[in-house]
């Protein structure tokens, strides 16, 4: 398996309490016990897209490259 820089696992969950409340967002990442909740869908591609620039610019000495996550 690709070390943590080049590798990321996490369990979505998406549940709500009932049709007239909004859908909730959590990500686990996989053998850790960070949780991340999010109240859309946009916040957590936010959040993914930030993971993978993040480490781009540390494995880069800090210059901007930017990968940036694309919804399907």
């Amino acid at each position: 398996m690709p070390n943590r820089s080049e590798y990321h696992s996490f369990l979505l969950r998406l549940w709500r309490v009932n049709r007239e409340n909004p859908w909730r967002i959590s990500l686990t990442r996989v053998g850790g016990e960070e949780q991340y909740t999010f109240s859309r869908l946009e916040e957590m591609m936010e959040f993914l897209d930030a993971q993978v620039v993040e480490e781009s610019q540390q494995e880069e000495g800090g210059l901007q490259q930017k990968t940036s996550l694309e919804t399907c």
